[in-house]
């Protein structure tokens, strides 16, 4: 009954790191977060593998950028975490 977070990815050497914060109690995504130790902003989008619906989120350069997720924003990508913190339903892409 706690926050945890994932790292979904690491880019340019592990410059930027993309990770995401869940409850693993109810399985609710929490926030997304880039941490940009680069010299470059990044562009992060991502889109619902079962709407289509995306967002993008610029993550400048030096900086962390954190994106919170409503209960209705999880609903409505149909994002969903599965025990052990598997993220599911979400493709990403990272420029």
């Amino acid at each position: 009954m706690a926050t945890q977070t994932k790292q979904l990815a690491y880019v340019n050497g592990g410059l930027f790191i993309l990770e995401y914060d869940y409850d693993d109690a109810t399985l609710r995504l929490q926030a997304f977060r880039g941490i940009n130790t680069d010299t470059r902003d990044y562009s992060v989008t991502a889109t619902s593998t079962s709407t289509g619906d995306s967002f993008n989120k610029i993550c400048v350069a030096g900086q962390t950028t954190t994106q919170d997720v409503t209960p209705g924003a999880q609903q409505r990508f149909q994002l969903t975490v599965t025990t052990g913190g598997k993220l599911d339903g979400v493709e990403r892409s990272i420029v």
